[in-house]
């Protein structure tokens, strides 16, 4: 973004690299943890199967949402600076949230690869690879540290993205209040943040690109387009199965007729990934 002339952010110091390579080993080996303590002591007997890993997998990125998600949006309040130079500000915070999403995405990448369960999984290891590209650049370089804070602004959405989904999984009625009204926060949260992070980002390259390297500006666009792909189709989903089935339904039904349309309903949506990266 354009920043304002009284400010000159050319000159803070950058972050040592070897700083930010601990701040992600960190990182990897506390979610790591997190994982196996999610797959002995928080994965509900109701859950079976290779829902077990699915289940353990959506926590982990609710968790990552939820600390990146909201860390990202404290900082943009917190410090001006950010959003007046998307391009070479930075400080411990917003360098820790960058390095903390890095190694979650390593973590999700190797958890990926060991789980390989469906041919539509590379479709992620190559949204992988772009994100981590572009989050090691981040913490090599510490520029560019404004893009990938609004980029994580789009987890705020997440958060009742990837509830739905575990709520789904867990078999609550899709008649439930508590159900219906995380629906509601989802489009919600998925306009005021999904889209305007996005969309600011792609205005970020217009207003930017003479300062913003070669490299980066090519790995920037690619990773823009495909999550621009990857909205759109989280958009219809969500229209499809919150929206038209409700308008669908010309009867209300029991509660164990609910259950059943809800579990059939579930397990269409498990032959997709409903786990949308934002980086």
């Amino acid at each position: 973004m354009m920043q304002q002339e009284d400010e000159n952010y050319e000159d803070l110091e950058p972050t040592p690299t070897r700083y930010g390579f601990c701040l992600v080993l960190i990182s990897f080996i506390s979610l790591q943890s997190l994982r196996v303590f999610i797959r002995r002591y928080a994965t509900p007997k109701v859950i079976a199967g290779c829902d077990r890993w699915r289940w353990q997998n959506i926590q982990l990125s609710w968790c990552h949402s939820t600390i990146s998600g909201l860390g990202s949006l404290f900082c943009f309040f917190k410090y001006p600076g950010l959003s007046q130079d998307m391009v070479v500000f930075h400080n411990p915070p917003t360098y820790t949230i960058a390095a903390f999403s890095t190694g979650y995405f390593f973590s999700d990448f190797v958890d990926v690869v060991i789980n390989f369960q469906r041919k539509n999984m590379w479709e992620i290891l190559i949204h992988h690879i772009a994100g981590l590209a572009l989050l090691v650049y981040n913490i090599v370089t510490c520029r560019y540290i404004g893009y990938t804070m609004a980029a994580l602004l789009a987890e705020v959405h997440s958060i009742s993205l990837h509830l739905r989904k575990l709520m789904q999984m867990l078999g609550v009625s899709f008649q439930n209040p508590f159900y219906r009204l995380n629906n509601v926060l989802n489009f919600f949260l998925f306009i005021t943040f999904r889209v305007v992070a996005i969309t600011w980002i792609t205005l970020g390259l217009y207003w930017d690109h003479e300062r913003v390297s070669t490299v980066y500006f090519y790995l920037l666009c690619v990773t823009i387009f495909i999550i621009w792909i990857i909205n759109l189709v989280l958009l219809w989903r969500l229209v499809k199965n919150d929206i038209l089935r409700n308008l669908n339904t010309s009867a209300p039904t029991d509660n164990g007729k609910d259950a059943c349309n809800q579990n059939s309903h579930s397990k269409v949506e498990n032959n997709d990934k409903d786990k949308v990266k934002t980086i």
